[in-house]
């Protein structure tokens, strides 16, 4: 939540600069105030950026078909390059699952399974170029030299 109040407040301060005939409004000011007593109220800002890891538990809920299926989560995070969500459907019989990264390594388990035989191949991932499409041969025209 503190990332999304501080958010709006770096986009109207943003608005205000791009279109400077706009006049600040008088909550956009005490928004800055109250975020700005926040962090202080919570050790002010070296101590914030001292913190390394965190984590958060919770609970939701997953659609799957026409029920709601509760889901226990976890989610551990050691700044700067490490994640892990852990999943644990009690509703269901299954293991808990887990999926995040460690450094460039990535992390799941279970780990994914393999397309059946026979199955599309799957897109190629986005930082690689996509192979050529050749265009059709235009009407009349044969492919014979």
């Amino acid at each position: 939540m503190r990332v999304f109040g501080q958010s709006v407040v770096v986009v109207c301060l943003a608005v205000g600069g791009v279109f400077p005939g706009a006049q600040a409004q008088p909550g956009v000011e005490a928004g800055a105030r109250v975020m700005a007593d926040a962090r202080k109220a919570l050790g002010g800002e070296a101590k914030q950026a001292a913190v390394k890891t965190f984590v958060l538990t919770g609970r939701t809920r997953r659609v799957s078909g026409d029920n709601l299926i509760p889901v226990e989560f976890e989610i551990d995070v050691e700044l700067p390059d490490k994640y892990v969500r852990k999943d644990e459907v009690p509703a269901q019989e299954s293991a808990p699952s887990s999926s995040g990264f460690n450094g460039e390594s990535l992390i799941q388990v279970p780990p994914p399974v393999a397309p059946p035989p026979g199955a599309p191949a799957a897109p190629p991932p986005a930082n690689r170029p996509a192979a050529p499409v050749m265009a059709p041969p235009a009407a009349g025209a044969s492919g014979q030299t």
